[in-house]
């Protein structure tokens, strides 16, 4: 890992999401003990009508999400802190939704997409956690999809259903392979996750075991198709906001791929906001419209969305 560089995690989640702890603050001052200089926070994006809510924060908690992030940019000079959430993409709220809430309203510096759900309602999975091939299909659809949206600087953990996936087989190579092509011809950058790499191991049916992710044959594809690679702490904790980022490196030089989180970090903070620049507020519109435009989604009062 080059040391001149400034190290950077993109990736983190705070207690707002319900399955994490720890508040912004707290990132900050542990990143500050650690050596991070770019910290990005990257809370699960809520949705006003409350799906799949067990693991992201209330609509509601937005504003506070976006203060405490925004003050701790002054109260931690000695980082460079960024305004980002890890989003699911729904087709039913389509690519304004997201631009309008999070480039427009609230003016977040960056996005990452991560598929955790298929629709408003379908996990990937089957209703007892089984995963069969179709819901690898189904999950590799939704990560292409989420690259071809403009929206995220980069897509994290492409191989979250390793851990569900003993066997590396052609039927499952070749949904890798479409999400790395396209990775690499959207110019998209992917995710190596560290949080797979502090999991359990995964058991294998020879009795076995490897790391839950990142997967070994995925990477070597990746390297094929010539993608460009990111490491996230994935950090769920504070005392993990650095946590494994080096192992990251040294995975992705085992390889042959670089580790492109400056790079990212540097376009971000050169044009924040989504790959295709928009300005919702500037082009006059207003939180009602807003509203209006999404009618399928419940109304929240105005003064819960000022910044």
């Amino acid at each position: 890992m080059n040391t001149d560089i400034p190290l950077t995690n993109l990736h983190t989640h705070t207690f707002r999401c319900k399955h994490a702890s720890g508040t912004v603050d707290e990132y900050c001052a542990e990143a500050v003990k650690q050596g991070i200089r770019i910290l990005g926070f990257s809370d699960h994006s809520p949705f006003p009508d409350g799906r799949n809510g067990s693991s992201r924060m209330e609509f509601c908690e937005l504003p506070d999400y976006v203060r405490d992030v925004r003050e701790a940019k002054r109260k931690f000079p000695q980082l460079t802190i960024l305004l980002g959430s890890e989003i699911d993409f729904f087709e039913d709220l389509g690519v304004a939704y997201y631009e309008d809430l999070f480039f427009g309203e609230y003016r977040f510096d960056y996005l990452i997409g991560g598929v955790h759900w298929i629709s408003n309602e379908q996990d990937y999975r089957n209703a007892d956690g089984t995963l069969t091939l179709e819901g690898v299909r189904r999950y590799m659809k939704c990560a292409i999809r989420l690259m071809e949206t403009g929206l995220i600087r980069y897509l994290a953990h492409p191989d979250l259903t390793a851990f569900r996936t003993p066997f590396w087989t052609p039927e499952i190579a070749a949904l890798y392979r479409e999400v790395m092509e396209a990775s690499a011809s959207l110019g998209v950058p992917v995710e190596i996750n560290a949080y797979g790499m502090r999991k359990p191991r995964t058991l294998l049916p020879d009795g076995s075991t490897r790391m839950m992710y990142p997967w070994d044959p995925v990477w070597k594809l990746a390297a094929e198709c010539g993608v460009k690679a990111v490491a996230g702490s994935d950090a769920h904790r504070p005392q993990d906001v650095r946590g494994n980022i080096g192992d990251c490196f040294r995975f992705a030089e085992k390889h042959g791929l670089a580790i492109h989180n400056y790079d990212v970090a540097r376009e971000i903070l050169a044009s924040p906001g989504m790959l295709k620049k928009i300005d919702f507020l500037k082009n006059g519109a207003t939180l009602s419209e807003r509203q209006v435009k999404y009618p399928e989604l419940t109304v929240y009062e105005t003064q819960n969305h000022q910044q």
